[in-house]
């Protein structure tokens, strides 16, 4: 595939509904597609997007409504690297728009349509 994507390594798996240091029930958030995802979320003060990853998130997800899917990655845990780089999904959090990725993925299967 040559769908452009950002990997964003990090020393975290990605994005938590709260401060998994402080919180045993945080979670792992597995896609984002907006800000106000991360403010519906149970504690919007421990979402875990401190540390200037506020700021990259609201990049990655600027990069998200013209169609560039990004994933949040922990960079210091073995092969997530290569794995991501592989096109493996699932590591960490997605970044992306739906509402974009929807309207886009009839447009690609028109294209890669190949009759009989």
């Amino acid at each position: 595939s040559s769908d452009l994507k950002v990997i964003l390594g990090s020393d975290v798996n990605g994005i938590y509904n709260k401060d998994p240091k402080k919180y045993t029930d945080a979670y792992l958030m597995k896609i984002v597609t907006s800000h106000q995802e991360l403010e519906s979320t149970d504690n919007t003060q421990t979402v875990d997007v401190t540390g200037g990853m506020g700021g990259k998130l609201s990049e990655l997800l600027e990069l998200a409504t013209i169609g560039i899917e990004s994933e949040i990655i922990n960079a210091t845990h073995n092969n997530n690297i290569k794995n991501a780089l592989n096109g493996v999904k699932g590591i960490g959090t997605l970044i992306r728009n739906e509402k974009w990725r929807k309207k886009n993925d009839f447009r690609q299967k028109i294209r890669t349509f190949t009759p009989m």
